[in-house]
């Protein structure tokens, strides 16, 4: 089923993690590699492994190995490149342990980054690697991910697949104001903590990238946010730039709810 809803109470997790502020660009590749990654603090790479890998040595390439690695840890800006080594890999399962991160693709220097979903906690979900693409798992929270490689996968258990026609419906409506309200409440839906005061989305989303999920610009997501905040509907939360959403903006809008 793929939804956004009206009555998310029942949908909301009491998951929460320990989050900072994630912004910013990768490089494409064609090979994962364990000894660097890319920052999304800055285009400049760091060593990749901040945290260990859990029964697991440390290879210079995992084209090999990824699938004997039973749990991969990822701080919060670090990312990890999926790329389809050969014909029989070109399946990847995540298990989520702990976490929330975005999958996104490159499609070209006019494209590099482009958001195809979101996944986390106490998630299994099954993604296709198709010929030549260069897929980003980025970290928004402190993560604990499990990979596995196979020739094949159930269709119904695609992660893009679901995405998509989320993704379609928060582009549906014709306002500004009404695709990023869509996008809230889908994230809420999928992510979000229920708090006496609201909902908070336990991640950061800067206004780029809203802009980018909703087809808007940054601009016209900047000044809906301030009517948001102005209106008592939209908090800050710091240090971590998370957002606490009324009840009133999240459980307003009429729910779009496809099943498949």
């Amino acid at each position: 089923m793929s939804s956004i809803e009206v009555a998310v109470d029942s949908k909301v997790s009491s998951r929460c993690s320990d989050l900072s502020d994630s912004n910013g660009s990768w490089e494409p590749a064609t090979q994962i590699t364990l000894d660097a990654a890319s920052s999304s603090d800055g285009d400049e790479e760091f060593p990749f492994l901040l945290e260990p890998l859990h029964n697991a040595s440390c290879p210079i390439t995992v084209s090999s190995q990824l699938e004997s690695l039973e749990s991969l840890q990822l701080t919060v800006g670090q990312s990890i490149l999926l790329s389809s080594q050969t014909d029989q890999s070109r399946y990847v399962r995540l298990f989520f342990q702990q976490g929330i991160a975005r999958l996104s693709g490159s499609f070209g220097d006019h494209f590099p980054d482009i958001t195809l979903a979101f996944c986390g906690d106490s998630e299994s979900s099954w993604l296709r690697l198709p010929d030549g693409s260069n897929f980003l798992l980025e970290a928004l929270t402190n993560s604990s991910i499990g990979l596995h490689y196979a020739d094949n996968c159930p269709k119904e258990q695609d992660l893009l697949w679901d995405w998509l026609f989320d993704f379609h419906l928060v582009r549906h409506p014709v306002g500004a104001e009404a695709r990023l309200v869509a996008l809230l409440k889908l994230l809420i839906g999928r992510f979000g903590i229920r708090r006496s005061e609201g909902y908070e989305l336990p991640f950061p989303l800067g206004h780029a990238r809203m802009a980018e999920l909703i087809g808007a610009t940054r601009s016209t997501v900047t000044r809906q946010i301030t009517l948001f905040r102005n209106k008592n509907d939209l908090q800050l939360i710091e240090p971590n730039g998370t957002f606490l959403l009324s009840a009133r903006l999240i459980e307003s809008a009429p729910a779009m709810d496809i099943r498949l």
